[in-house]
């Protein structure tokens, strides 16, 4: 992020470094000057979601998903590229991200700083890195709905072992860079073990047999053009991992979530032990997926972007994007009172508010930093202040996060009211 004044377009727009956002429709890309001159962009396109800069002059790699079962590959883009990109359809949220070790991209999303989630709390979804943590706090929202709805989208069996090791949340597709073959599958749970005894495998996605004319997944080829579609059967089993994982520190996947999507997905939760032979008394019986030659299905007419939510900005000339995607709420669990989980596991009925458990916070296992509280089940900085990296900042006076993460003020400037002075 730029030094010196902090721009009212960061109040409009996260700024997160070694990250890389992209939506599947590309609105443009172009050479700019400044991570602030690539926010600009995307804030005067009201159609615009994410934007990506990249700020090294040797140039910055993005992960290219050309086919759905073939492996990821990496392309060079020039110092200073910008890309724009949102989301043409109401029905569906989807992102090519990468973020850590894996890239030198600055990038971010439509958030205006202003703007409450669900149950009240600002959103910060950005901040479950993992997509096995994105997933499992999702699945909490999930139930919540099901259970109103008095119903699952796909038939699935609670009490199966798997799911202490995997996450579930139907109306999602996840992979990532490296696949693995593809199978066949019946069920989740079928999906789930085939990916549990994989020595590789860290995600799974499932294309239930009963989608009707199977199942759309995006494959992003081109990072000069939009997304495009592929059709994949039903019973469709795709297992996935990163290669550079461990190699780079890197997080990278797609992920698609919404009630367009008809795939089920999940990823290893967080500190899961890595796949080992499954218990002799599961019996998932995965079938080698016959090469298939999927008829061509007509894409579903794209829907209008959906109108800019009002927000008020620090400058007048910004006109906010459409929204991000909401914060998960978690809904009752087992024999738990409404509003807590059953975070006991083996050991029995342990229920937690994990909308204020720092130790369990919006999903069970999931803890806080030392300096973060849980509030509405997300963890926050005490007194309105910002996490950059692992701790808290109070950004109006932190010389060394001054208006925002990593903008340090020069050698005798302070730092007053977020400007280094």
């Amino acid at each position: 992020m730029d030094m010196g004044t902090l721009d009212p377009v960061w109040f409009n727009y996260t700024n997160e470094p070694n990250t890389f956002y992209l939506g599947p429709s590309l609105l443009g890309t172009s050479a700019a000057d400044s991570d602030t001159a690539c926010a600009h962009r995307c804030n005067d396109d009201a159609a615009c979601t994410w934007w990506a800069f990249c700020p090294v002059l040797e140039g910055c790699d993005i992960l290219t998903y050309c086919n759905t079962t073939d492996d990821a590959a990496s392309q060079l883009l020039p110092g200073g590229t910008c890309l724009l990109s949102g989301e043409s359809r109401s029905d569906r949220t989807a992102t090519n991200f990468m973020s850590q070790g894996g890239t030198a991209w600055s990038s971010g999303y439509y958030q205006p700083t202003n703007t409450p989630s669900s149950d009240g709390t600002v959103t910060q979804f950005s901040s479950l890195a993992g997509l096995g943590r994105r997933l499992a706090a999702q699945e909490g929202e999930q139930r919540r709905r099901v259970a109103q709805e008095g119903g699952a989208a796909h038939s699935t069996d609670p009490t199966h072992p798997i799911w202490q090791r995997f996450t579930y949340l139907p109306g999602a597709y996840s992979r990532g860079p490296s696949m693995l073959p593809a199978t066949q599958a019946d069920t989740p749970e079928q999906c789930a073990t085939a990916c549990h005894e994989a020595a590789q495998c860290r995600q799974w996605a499932w294309c239930p047999p009963g989608a009707a004319g199977g199942c759309e997944a995006l494959e992003w080829c081109d990072p000069a053009a939009s997304a495009a579609t592929a059709l994949l059967p039903g019973g469709t089993c795709l297992l996935s991992y990163d290669e550079a994982a461990e190699e780079v520190g890197r997080v990278a996947y797609l992920l698609v979530t919404g009630e367009g999507v008809a795939w089920g997905s999940g990823a290893a939760r967080d500190g899961a032990e890595a796949p080992a032979a499954a218990p002799a008394s599961w019996d998932p019986s995965p079938v080698p997926l016959e090469s298939p030659s999927p008829s061509p299905s007509p894409s579903p007419s794209p829907s209008p972007s959906p109108s800019p939510e009002a927000s008020p900005s620090p400058s007048p000339e910004l006109s906010p994007s459409p929204a991000a995607s909401p914060a998960p709420i978690n809904g009752s669990d087992g024999g738990c009172p409404e509003g807590t989980e059953n975070c006991g596991g083996s050991a029995g009925t342990l229920c937690i508010l994990v909308k204020e458990d720092r130790m369990n916070c919006g999903f069970c296992g999931h803890m806080c930093g030392v300096e973060e509280m849980c509030m509405g089940g997300m963890c926050m900085c005490p007194g309105g202040g910002r996490k950059c990296g692992t701790s808290c900042a109070n950004i109006l006076l932190d010389s060394f996060n001054c208006g925002g993460c990593g903008i340090s003020c020069m050698p005798g400037q302070m730092c007053m009211s977020g400007v280094c002075t």
